[in-house]
């Protein structure tokens, strides 16, 4: 596993603050080979209270709070933040 989507992985399930500390050590065996990796994956983010507030009129906020994915307690993902529709 490269180690990029490694830490895709680690940050889809709210742990933005992981290191992969050590490069992988890979070991062969008969049915293959071991690979691994030292990581730290840090504090686990949850969201906590989301609102929007507008100051342009003609963008009531209530209009824009149905959109709204995020909910107190769930866990960050930073593939869903960053693949969010395009407004």
């Amino acid at each position: 596993m490269d180690r990029d989507l490694l830490r895709r992985h680690y940050l889809k399930y709210g742990y933005v603050d992981v290191r992969i500390v050590s490069a992988p050590r890979i070991r062969s065996r008969p049915e293959g080979f071991i690979i691994t990796f030292t990581i730290e994956e840090g504090e686990q983010y949850h969201f906590g209270a989301v609102d929007i507030r507008s100051n342009i009129p003609e963008v009531p906020p209530e209009t824009l709070r149905s959109q709204l994915r995020a909910e107190p307690g769930r866990v960050y993902n930073a593939d869903a933040v960053r693949n969010r529709p395009n407004w």
